[in-house]
C-alpha cells in the first residue's frame, strides 16, 4: 500500500498547471468483478434447450399433419372418346401421391350407366378397385373394362371417387375424380320404323320394322320389343309374337342382314291425343325365363320388362285424329220425321265440309241404300250415278268437277231422290248410309280413313 501511494504522489507532481482531461492518465481499477455466475448460466442454457425442444415438437406436428394436402394427390381418369354400343371401353386410372406421408387402405369406386332397361331405368354399374398402400412420391396405375350399351349419339358418364386413409388419422378421406363421357358412336343393331304419323281413331294401321345387324358377327337370340301406349289394341303381325306381347325373338341375325317385321293395331284414345311407341332391340335377361311372364298388352306399368341392356331404341309418336270430312243431311223432305208413306217421293239434300286447313283431292261420296220399301227404278242422284250391283250411289270428280279439289274448310252440296215403293207394307224400312273419303295429298304420313258419316232409317206407316 505504501508503494502505491508513493507512486501516486509522483504522478501527482507531473500534473500541469493548465490541463484538460486528455492529460490525465487512464486508470483501471484492479478490483473488477468476475462474469455471470454458474446458476445464471445454467438457467439460460436450460431455457435455450426448452425453446429448441418446443420448436422441434411444433415442426414435427406440423410436418406430420398440416403439410399433408389432397392437392398433392394426382388422380387422373382416361377413357376412349367413343365406342360402339355393346363394346367394352377400357378405362385407365392413375394415382400419384406427392405427399411425404403414404396413403393406406386406398381404393377407387367407379360408377357408370351400362345401358337402359326396357322399363326405362338406368342399368347402373359400380366397381371397386383396390389399391392398398400408395407410398410417398409413387404412382399406381389401374384399368377396368366397362360394357356400354345405347343408341348412336348417346353419351355415357363415368364417375369415380378415390378413398384413402393417412397414418396420422383413423378417418377415411375421399377425392372425386373429374367425370368423363364416352360417346356411343354406333349400335350393333339398328331399328327403322315406318308408319303413319296421324291415324284415325279406332281404325287399324300398320307398322313396318326393319332390324339390321351392323356388325361382322352373328347375333343370336335378339329380342325386338314394343312398349306400346295403353290405348293401343294389338291386332296381328307377320310372325309369331314372343311373351304374348308385340315382341319378337330373332334366333339368328347374320352380319349385315336385315329382317322386316310388320304388325298392326288401332288406337282407341281420345281425338287429339298423341300416343308414343318405343321400339327396343337387345338381349333378354339371363337370370329369368321371360317366357313365363304374365304381362299383357293392357298392363302398361309392367309391360315387357325383359331386356337388361338395349342395343337400339327408337320412339315414334302418333297423333289420333277424327273426321277430316263431315257429311250431314240438311233436308229429307219429311220434315225430319222417321215415318214415310207408300209412293212418297224422298228428296234428300246433303252437305259436306272439309275440316282441314289444307285442301282435299279426289273426294268420293257414297250413299248405300238398303231396305225392302225402295222403288229401285226411281233412284235418281243429282250429278251422281247409281251402281245397281252394289246398291250404292256415287258422287266423284267425274260427275261433280268440284270434288277434284275441295279447298281448306270448303263446303258443298249433293242431292238424291227416290220413291217409296207403291206396295211397301206398313212397318217396312228404308235405310241409307253415307260415307265420304278424300286424298290428303297436301300432307305426308297421315291416314285417309274415315268413319261412316250418316246412318239413317225411315219406317213405312
Amino acid at each position: 500500500m505504501v508503494i502505491n501511494k508513493v507512486e501516486e504522489a509522483k504522478e501527482f507532481y507531473k500534473v500541469k498547471e493548465n490541463w484538460d482531461d486528455d492529460d490525465l492518465p487512464s486508470y483501471y481499477s484492479t478490483n473488477q468483478k468476475n462474469g455471470l455466475g454458474f446458476t445464471v448460466k445454467f438457467f439460460l442454457f436450460s431455457f435455450l434447450i426448452f425453446i429448441l425442444a418446443a420448436v422441434f415438437a411444433w415442426y414435427s406436428f406440423y410436418n406430420n399433419n398440416s403439410s399433408f394436402s389432397q392437392n398433392k394427390i394426382d388422380f387422373f381418369i382416361n377413357a376412349p372418346v367413343s365406342v360402339d354400343s355393346g363394346s367394352d371401353a377400357e378405362i385407365d386410372f392413375s394415382i400419384t401421391n406427392k405427399n411425404t406421408t403414404a396413403l393406406s387402405d386406398a381404393y377407387i369406386m367407379v360408377t357408370y350407366n351400362s345401358g337402359e332397361t326396357s322399363s326405362g331405368n338406368k342399368n347402373l354399374i359400380t366397381q371397386k378397385i383396390d389399391l392398398g398402400e400408395v407410398l410417398s412420391n409413387t404412382s399406381i396405375n389401374k384399368s377396368i373394362s366397362a360394357s356400354l350399351f345405347g343408341n348412336e349419339g348417346d353419351s355415357k358418364e363415368i364417375n369415380s371417387v378415390l378413398f384413402y386413409k393417412v397414418t396420422s388419422s383413423k378417418a377415411e378421406f375421399n377425392r372425386a375424380g373429374t367425370p368423363i363421357s364416352v360417346l356411343i358412336k354406333s349400335s350393333p343393331v339398328s331399328i327403322s320404323v315406318d308408319s303413319l304419323k296421324e291415324v284415325h281413331q279406332n281404325n287399324n294401321f300398320e307398322f313396318v320394322l326393319t332390324i339390321s345387324n351392323n356388325t361382322n358377327n352373328i347375333i343370336n337370340n335378339l329380342l325386338v320389343a314394343v312398349r306400346a301406349p295403353k290405348d293401343f289394341v294389338y291386332a296381328s303381325s307377320s310372325q309369331a309374337t314372343y311373351n304374348s306381347n308385340p315382341s319378337w325373338m330373332l334366333p339368328k341375325l347374320s352380319p349385315g342382314q336385315k329382317q322386316v317385321i310388320t304388325f298392326s293395331g288401332k288406337l282407341t284414345g281420345p281425338i287429339g291425343e298423341a300416343s308414343t311407341f318405343t321400339f327396343l332391340a337387345g338381349l333378354p335377361k339371363k337370370s329369368s325365363d321371360t317366357k313365363n311372364s304374365t304381362t299383357t298388352l293392357n298392363n302398361f306399368d309392367n309391360y315387357n320388362l325383359s331386356l337388361d341392356n338395349i342395343y337400339s331404341k327408337v320412339e315414334k309418336t302418333i297423333f289420333i285424329a277424327g273426321q277430316y270430312l263431315d257429311v250431314d243431311i240438311t233436308s229429307d223432305g219429311t220434315s225430319g220425321s222417321g215415318a214415310v208413306s207408300a209412293n212418297d217421293l224422298m228428296y234428300l239434300e246433303f252437305t259436306y265440309k272439309n275440316n282441314l286447313a289444307l285442301p282435299l283431292d279426289n273426294l268420293v261420296l257414297i250413299a248405300k241404300l238398303s231396305g225392302d220399301a225402295i222403288d229401285i227404278n226411281s233412284i235418281a242422284p243429282d250429278l251422281g250415278y247409281y251402281d245397281s250391283n252394289n246398291s250404292i250411289v256415287v258422287w266423284d270428280k267425274n260427275s261433280m268437277p268440284d270434288l277434284s279439289k275441295v279447298p281448306a274448310n270448303g263446303t258443298g252440296k249433293f242431292k238424291l231422290k227416290f220413291r217409296v215403293a207403291r206396295d211397301a207394307p206398313p212397318g217396312s224400312k228404308i235405310r241409307i248410309q253415307v260415307f265420304g273419303k278424300g286424298d290428303r295429298t297436301s300432307e305426308t304420313g297421315v291416314s285417309n280413313e274415315q268413319d261412316l258419316s250418316i246412318d239413317r232409317a225411315w219406317v213405312v206407316n
